[in-house]
Parts: structure tokens; sequence; C-alpha cells
């Protein structure tokens, strides 16, 4: 059972570059030590008056999210030391998620006979490799769905997810929440990649088609959010000092 736990952390934007500086080193570390790397990205269009800050750390397994981070992190001077240094940096209390991967084989969504997806060659289990990649973009799609239509909401989704990569060659992966303070109910589909122009027409003709032909399947439209990767590159670009420029000859 694949685990992502998802972290926002919502900063004051003066603290902008230090806290995600301290950030990165605090992922080094947790690699180096933890044989886990974290990854960091920022809301591009969150519209909100802090930085809102995501940071996504994949285990494959609730055992070695139990052992990696509450019994070895959690018991760390440094990555303890690294946690308290932010406070000053961020306006309330991270928020924590955690998501389970989830396949079109699932017993929750089979387990009345009629889940089946048609999924070719494609390989839409939860035992195969993450189709995340270093890419620049990670899109969210996050979707709630009504009181008693999760099934429905996983079924249309892993034929959506199979459409699209079929369509485009992006692959995506599929997580549902297994604990939220915020809702229940509630699955993302995530893509990774430097570019894709069809995804944008694909989310919208989605959205069509779930508003006429499935409505009150969600409680709300589908969510849609754009994180940008945050690496060392990202915080040396100076548009005023010509950072990334082409050097002199």
């Amino acid at each position: 059972m694949q685990i992502r736990i998802q972290r926002l952390v919502n900063v004051v934007p003066e603290y902008q570059h230090k806290f995600l500086e301290t950030a990165l080193g605090a992922i080094e570390g947790f690699r180096d030590n933890l044989g886990v790397e974290p990854e960091l990205f920022v809301n591009l269009y969150s519209g909100t008056a802090s930085v809102e800050v995501r940071i996504f750390t994949d285990f494959e397994s609730m055992a070695q999210y139990e052992e990696i981070f509450l019994h070895t992190a959690l018991q760390n001077d440094k990555y303890l030391d690294v946690a308290e240094s932010a406070v000053d940096m961020i306006l309330d209390e991270p928020q924590d998620e955690m998501y389970v991967r989830l396949d079109a084989d699932d017993f929750f969504m089979n387990r009345k006979g009629d889940g089946q997806i048609e999924t070719g060659s494609l390989d839409l289990s939860r035992t195969a490799p993450l189709n995340k990649k270093v890419a620049t973009f990670r899109t969210e799609r996050e979707y709630c769905a009504s009181k008693g239509r999760l099934r429905d909401v996983m079924q249309l989704n892993f034929q959506f997810a199979q459409d699209l990569k079929v369509l485009t060659g992006h692959g995506s992966d599929y997580f549902c929440t297994r604990f939220s303070a915020l809702r229940i109910g509630s699955s993302k589909l995530y893509f990774d990649s430097e570019d894709c122009p069809q995804c944008a027409d694909a989310f919208l003709e989605q959205d069509l088609d779930i508003a006429t032909r499935f409505p009150g399947l969600l409680l709300s439209p589908p969510m849609t959010k754009v994180y940008k990767r945050i690496t060392s590159d990202t915080l040396s670009f100076n548009m005023r000092g010509g950072a990334h420029a082409a050097p002199a000859h």
C-alpha cells in the first residue's frame, strides 16, 4: 500500500526564500539519512496572502512510513531543530494529509462486480512504480465525492486516466484520502510533466461530462492546482541580476 503524505505550509511572503532554502537543506538530509526524498513545490495560483508551499513524501508502505517518519525522524534532534527554526517563517500550523495509492483492481471499487476498467496494456496497479518524474510542474486534480459516491468517482477517474494516457502519453497516479481534517471521500489525480497542453482541454471536457452526465456525483466541481517544483536553481534565479542569461563571450 503506497502512501503519500502531503504537507501544506503557509509561509510569510518575506521569508519565502529563506524558508525554501531551509526546506531544501532539510530534504537533502532526509534523503541522505533516511533513504526517502520529499519533494518541494509551490502553488503558483493559490490566491492567498501567504506563499502556499507543498511538500510531498512517498512511502512504499504504511510500515515504511511508520518506521522512517514516526520512529526515526521524530526522534532525530537535527530534523526537529530544522522544523523548529522555521516557526517564525510560517503563518499557522502545517497541515498533513495522508493519501493511499489506488489501482483499478481495488477491492472497494470492484466488490459489487461493476467496476472493471479496460486498461489494455496500461498498468494502473498501485504496486507498479509511480508515474511521477522529476518534472517542473505537478498538476493536481481533486475530486470530493458526495456521500456514498466514492466508488463511482473512482471508476470515472480510472477511465479518465487511461484515456488521457492513451491520448497524451502522460501517466498519472491516483490517491485517496486516509486521514484529513478537511474532508472524507476525497481523491486526487497527479500529473508530473514539463508541459501537457492537451491536459487543460481534457480537464475542461471532464468538467462538462461530470456536470451533464453525473450531476450530484461531487460536492463541488473538480479542483485543479498547478505546483512548481522548487530546486536550488529556482532560488538562484534573479531577473534583475540577469541570472540564467547566456555567458558573455
